[in-house]
């Protein structure tokens, strides 16, 4: 609706000063404003597009909407999050941009920038092997991420467990304690050592997923903010 108006006023605009001008100087800029807002339009068109993020909206039972939820969040397999991550150790706060890319449930591509005293790092995990390349282009190899990031940076991230944790699942196959919030969705999870706590959701394709995540253990707290999700 927003594009068709616009063409419309596009083709006014350009309807009235070509033809009104009274000499080929207004004409030439009837034209650059034409071309302008045709640029405009087309942006708004291809940007509009994109669906907007909505907010979820309170249930009636939040343990029957959970069992209804969770299948659908375990079949989400392929994802892109992008965001920061902030850590807190030894009463030191600092914190990074991240772009994390999930390919498989065993596959993927996390990427810090900013501070972290990392400067731009890549962790690729698959199967029995993660490696991590620093802004040096150093790289470092392990059999699990958190052996290979207290390896190389003296402080780790628990990414086996927040591949589920960052979808707002608990770990498969492994005991937890839980709460729900009013939309049927984890409000806190108790699991691995970690206390996880949800403290915001958006609905996305029509499944509610976490925008910011709290992990705490007894050495280490960790915040994400998602500003995206990409399914």
């Amino acid at each position: 609706m927003v594009a068709h108006l616009s063409v419309q006023v596009l083709v006014f605009m350009f309807r009235y000063f070509f033809y009104n001008g009274t000499n080929s100087k207004n004409k030439d800029t009837a034209m650059q404003c034409y071309k302008i807002l045709l640029l405009s339009v087309l942006c708004g068109v291809l940007f509009g597009c994109v669906s907007v993020p909505q907010a979820p909206m309170p249930v009636n039972n939040p343990v029957q909407t959970w069992a209804l939820q969770q299948p659908k969040l375990a079949q989400i397999t392929h994802w892109k999050v992008s965001g920061l991550v902030g850590v807190v150790l030894n009463q030191q706060a600092q914190s990074a941009n991240v772009i994390w890319q999930q390919k498989t449930d065993d596959h993927y591509t996390i990427e810090f920038y900013g501070p972290l005293g990392l400067g731009a790092t890549y962790l690729q995990g698959k199967p029995g092997q993660v490696t991590l390349t620093t802004h040096e282009g150093k790289k470092y190899s392990a059999a699990n991420a958190q052996q290979l990031m207290n390896q190389a940076l003296g402080w780790s991230l628990p990414i086996e467990g927040l591949v589920y944790w960052i979808r707002g699942l608990p770990v498969a196959y492994v005991p937890y304690q839980s709460t729900f919030n009013q939309y049927g969705t984890l409000a806190s999870l108790t699991q691995q050592g970690w206390r996880i706590q949800y403290l915001s959701e958006q609905v996305v394709n029509g499944t509610i997923l976490p925008t910011k995540i709290r992990l705490k253990n007894k050495d280490l707290q960790v915040t994400i903010v998602i500003h995206q999700w990409q399914l």
